[in-house]
């Protein structure tokens, strides 16, 4: 059994779209992002540059619209709940192996150019991943001459796994690849 539950699991790592993304650290003037493998899950730090004004990448960091665009094609998305600063808002992530719904916070800091996120609740069913513990980090926005820096972290905590390898290099995969479309996106819609 424990031999067919590593065989799907790399036949999802193959079948994710992002497998073949590059994963070599960019070292140009406008990205940069590091993933450090730790005892009981991972960090990932990111920054990049854009032309464009503080309020446009807050905009594109917190509002619910811009992350439905950013990700339709890896995510289905739903508002679960709205308040004052902040809203709950869920993430569902299905292959023909695996389904996981999380459910994150996301708090707007105006004041310090902030946004940040926390997992409030996560499901994960299909096959034998590490269950995700915690999960949270922010989006920081600090303006540089003609642009801004958005500078990401996110912090995630996984159970102890035999695979648990693999699975940071799935995890790994994805923050980069995020950041890159993240990137990517806010150029697009900054000109």
């Amino acid at each position: 059994m424990y031999f067919l539950k590593i065989t799907l699991l790399i036949i999802v790592i193959f079948y994710s779209s992002t497998f073949f993304a590059d994963l070599n650290a960019e070292t140009t003037e406008s990205l940069y992002y590091e993933f450090i493998a730790l005892k009981d899950g991972y960090a990932f730090k990111g920054k990049f540059f854009v032309q464009t004004d503080e309020m446009h990448l807050i905009n594109i960091v917190y509002e619910p619209e811009h992350l439905k665009n950013l990700l339709k094609n890896r995510y289905v998305i739903d508002i679960v709940r709205n308040g004052k600063d902040f809203y709950d808002i869920k993430y569902i992530y299905k292959t023909p192996f695996v389904e996981i719904k999380s459910t994150y916070r996301k708090t707007l800091k105006l004041s310090e150019k902030k946004v940040i996120f926390e997992m409030m609740a996560n499901e994960q069913k299909g096959i034998f991943l590490p269950r995700v513990l915690s999960s949270n980090g922010s989006y920081e926005i600090k303006q540089e001459n003609n642009g801004c820096w958005v500078e990401y972290y996110q912090e995630c905590k996984v159970e102890h796994s035999n695979i648990k390898r693999i699975y940071l290099f799935f995890a790994k995969n994805e923050a980069v690849k995020f950041l890159k479309d993240l990137k990517k996106y806010a150029e697009r819609t900054c000109h």
